[in-house]
């Protein structure tokens, strides 16, 4: 694994006495996946003493888990499962990019048009169910979703776009997302899940959940045109094209140090409230650093087989200074209709989340120098000062 410099944090967090107000107030990413699911993982990562912290987490998960089997089994039988399964899907629209480029601000933005079908937090929650729910429990269960995310105070809820790698979490250990959970196998789950240099089973096995998931979101968006946000899908760009090969893409990308801050932030407070493994903030640091680097540079290599007018690519900083130009631009540049009867729509979610205040994060010589040095191909690539 490559090294990253050491991290300003201290190295060796004790876990705290007792679960923070955040942690109980969310639910766990992994809370009511399939028991061969959880089995699987607590096999390949976790099967080491890690403390009565971790140890309750699991046992929490696989409660959830057995209580979930009636939802997962009616929706399996189901015709609606069968339905979907057999309906051919629009061509989506992948919003990309690399964690804390922006990428939730666009797809927000971009959801906000009536034409396009999105996965929310309900989705992302029942995933092997969502079809089949029963409303009385949907309404039972909005009540105890945050207001907003732990890691950066965006708005959440029940109907906010989400994306996929929360609902993939839960139906394959070729994840993203398990990274978090097992920070310190978290290279090897980042190569096999995301990469897939395990082997073209891994790939295949992929796509094929991958592609379910989105047909029964199809069919329970009523058929319309899919807007989707995975930043783990910018390194899986061939994939996509195998199996939606006239998908369109915007990919949005933001200064590496900014990237950094937040980045840095995020892997801290995920792991420390989701983690099933514990992890150094030097494991941390070492995991994002690398995978900034492993991303960028698979999408750099991909973006070419893009078939010319499917991709645009948009950076955070301009988004953020004139929201109403960089959309007008991206619909222009993937020939998508519809702009002028969402304007009113982007126009008011503009307005609402003008005065948002980002997270403040401080970055110090040291973790500029790290930047430069393992993240100066960005700076190139994208012409950032």
């Amino acid at each position: 694994m490559t090294d990253a410099a050491a991290p300003s944090d201290t190295p060796t967090p004790a876990p705290p006495a007792k679960p923070s107000e955040d942690e109980v107030a969310i639910f766990h990413s992994l809370s009511a996946g399939p028991v061969p699911l959880l089995w699987g993982l607590y096999a390949r990562h976790g099967l080491r003493p890690r403390g009565w912290r971790y140890a309750w987490r699991w046992w929490k998960l696989l409660a959830s888990s057995f209580a979930g089997i009636p939802f997962r089994a009616r929706e399996f039988v189901s015709a609606k499962r069968r339905q979907a399964l057999h309906t051919p899907i629009q061509a989506p629209v992948f919003v990309i990019g690399h964690w804390r480029s922006g990428t939730t601000f666009l797809h927000n933005l971009l959801t906000k048009d009536p034409q396009f079908g999105f996965l929310t937090l309900e989705h992302c929650i029942l995933t092997y169910g969502f079809l089949t729910f029963p409303n009385w429990m949907r309404r039972l269960m909005t009540g105890m979703v945050p207001e907003d995310r732990v890691v950066d105070k965006v708005p959440l809820g029940w109907d906010v776009p989400q994306e996929e790698e929360f609902a993939t979490e839960r139906m394959t250990p070729l994840c993203y997302n398990h990274c978090y959970l097992f920070p310190d196998k978290a290279e090897e789950i980042f190569r096999r899940g995301v990469l897939f240099e395990s082997s073209e089973t891994d790939r295949l096995r992929w796509e094929g959940i991958y592609d379910r998931l989105l047909r029964k979101l199809s069919l329970q968006q009523g058929g319309k045109r899919l807007c989707l946000k995975n930043p783990p899908n910018t390194a899986r760009i061939p994939s996509l094209l195998r199996m939606y090969p006239d998908a369109k893409f915007v990919y949005i990308v933001r200064h590496p140090e900014h990237v950094f801050r937040s980045t840095r932030q995020l892997w801290k407070t995920v792991t420390q409230l989701l983690g099933l493994t514990r992890a150094t903030a030097e494991e941390r640091d070492r995991n994002f650093v690398l995978f900034y680097e492993l991303t960028q540079k698979k999408y750099l290599a991909d973006r070419a087989a893009i078939p010319a007018g499917n991709l645009v690519e948009v950076k955070f900083e301009e988004l953020s200074r004139d929201p109403m130009r960089v959309l007008t631009s991206i619909y222009q540049e993937l020939q998508l209709d519809g702009f002028e009867a969402a304007r009113p729509h982007f126009e008011e979610h503009v307005t609402e989340t003008r005065e948002f205040q980002k997270n403040p994060h401080r970055l110090d010589p040291a973790d500029q120098t790290l930047v430069r040095d393992r993240w100066g191909f960005a700076f190139d690539a994208w012409k950032y000062e």
